[in-house]
Formats: structure tokens, C-alpha cells, sequence
């Protein structure tokens, strides 16, 4: 995934300025060997078909929905921001219904709406939300 559009740090300016390992080079295996394992292990699989991908934050997106909604999944999405509406757009086009919570672009979601909709639609699929930290503490008090 690319590093915008927010900040980066000036490390990862540096090492996007490194020379790049040629796909034929044999250090390449390695790497890709490690990363699979690390991949493994994040997700907690064996799967033996685990794999990166390069790619942006959008075609992760698009991988996860692909993968996680069926026709007629109901699935809540946040919205305050450009990319949660790429959200709405990606379950969409996989044949989701879209539950929007929306907010004004850069204001945190209001947790007691999300805790409100999500009483009210027990049946819904999980969705990524690409949210503010301020959104994130207050989620982490449902549970914590």
C-alpha cells in the first residue's frame, strides 16, 4: 500500500528511494517467503495460499469486499470522508446494501449512532472504516 495520502515519515522517503530487487533476483524468495510467514501469522492461518499484493489502500479495499460480501449482504459503513465513500462504492458494485452513518467530512462518527445501528441491524456484515483516530478511541470503549 502506498504511504499517502497522509504524512510519511522521512524513513519511509528514504527507503522508497532504494534501489528496487529485481523479481528474478533469489533474494527475492526469501523476502517473500518471510512476508508470506509474517502474513500467516497476522491473520492467525496455515492457509497455504497466502500471498501479498501490491497495491494501494483502494485495492485492498476492493480485495476485502470481494472476498467478505455476498449479493444482499447488509454492511454499515461510516462515512466522513472521501475514501468511505470509495466504501459504499466497492460494496455496491459486490451487491451489498449500505447502511450509511454519515458525518461531516474530517468530524469524528458519533459512537452512540454507530451503537444505535448496529442494535438496529444485527444482521450486518462487518466493514472496514477508514476513520479518524478520535473515531477509533471512542470505538475501543465499546469494548474495552
Amino acid at each position: 500500500m502506498g504511504p499517502g495520502p497522509s504524512n510519511y515519515d522521512p524513513r519511509v522517503m528514504k527507503a522508497m528511494t532504494s534501489p528496487l530487487i529485481s523479481h528474478l533476483d533469489p533474494e527475492i524468495y526469501s523476502i517473500l517467503d518471510e512476508t508470506i510467514e509474517l502474513l500467516k501469522y497476522l491473520f492467525k492461518t496455515k492457509n497455504e495460499v497466502t500471498l501479498p499484493m501490491s497495491g494501494t489502500g483502494t485495492a485492498g479495499g476492493e480485495t476485502a469486499f470481494t472476498n467478505v460480501i455476498e449479493e444482499g449482504d447488509k454492511a454499515i459503513v461510516c462515512l466522513n470522508g472521501f475514501f468511505s465513500e470509495r466504501n459504499v462504492e466497492m460494496i455496491e458494485r459486490c451487491g451489498g446494501e449500505v447502511i450509511r452513518i454519515d458525518a461531516e467530512w474530517g468530524k469524528p462518527i458519533d459512537i452512540e449512532e454507530v451503537e444505535k445501528t448496529l442494535r438496529e441491524n444485527p444482521d450486518v456484515i462487518n466493514s472496514p472504516i477508514f476513520f479518524s483516530s478520535i473515531f477509533f478511541a471512542s470505538l475501543l470503549k465499546l469494548f474495552f
